[in-house]
């Protein structure tokens, strides 16, 4: 009880900030430690050519995952039951993908796009070699393809969306003094930007790389 009468309705929370320790693992708990099962993930993997798709698609089937990898080409083709060949130009290869997928009950959980990491490195547009005509060229394996992916999943029925990841190598500037060399992939970045806020319903993820 206050003798002040103004002060009876006042209230005073004292807090204690929390303090960091380190606690033990319980015993037996061994096994969280291991790689975690994705025995049930079906990534759909759009492989790159310099071998980055190659290491993902073995670290992941090793934890068991179904994965099924499309590489760029002239034509669709089923090469295999998890293997599709697809024309980067064509929206209606990429129609004819999902379609079989889902006509296979495969429903791909993540979505990881890495073709833009055969895209030619270049430091600078005016001291670099690379001609206007060969950055346009870039686009058909990165923003115009992913743009025509992200028209398909947007009409895809799958029940549950999936995640979709973009992998890009050194296209983003990290310190002031670091030159990216991924320009190629600077339309990507914008898109990936602009479908974050347009479709809530996915998850869009861009991940950049270290240069190699």
């Amino acid at each position: 009880h206050s003798p002040h009468p103004d002060q009876q309705k006042q209230s005073i929370f004292v807090a204690q900030a929390p303090r960091m320790t380190d606690a033990a693992a319980p015993a037996g708990d061994a096994a969280a430690a291991r790689p975690q099962s994705l025995s049930r993930d079906c990534y759909l993997l759009f492989a790159d050519r310099q071998g980055t798709a190659r290491a993902l698609h073995r670290e992941l089937t090793g934890r068991g995952a179904r994965v099924v990898a499309v590489t760029a080409g002239e034509h669709f083709h089923r090469e295999q039951d998890d293997r599709f060949t697809v024309d980067p130009t064509s929206k209606e290869d990429l129609v004819a993908l999902f379609a079989a997928l889902e006509a296979d009950h495969l429903v791909p959980t993540t979505v990881v796009h890495a073709w833009s990491l055969d895209h030619p490195v270049v430091a600078s547009l005016t001291d670099d070699p690379l001609s206007p005509d060969a950055l346009v060229a870039a686009q058909t394996t990165g923003v115009f393809h992913a743009f025509a992916l992200v028209q398909v999943l947007a009409a895809a029925s799958f029940a549950e969306p999936a995640r979709v990841v973009f992998l890009t190598r050194h296209s983003v500037q990290v310190t002031e003094t670091d030159c990216p060399t991924g320009l190629t992939a600077a339309p990507l970045r914008g898109l990936v930007r602009v479908t974050r806020n347009e479709r809530l319903a996915q998850r869009w993820i861009q991940i950049d790389l270290a240069a190699t």
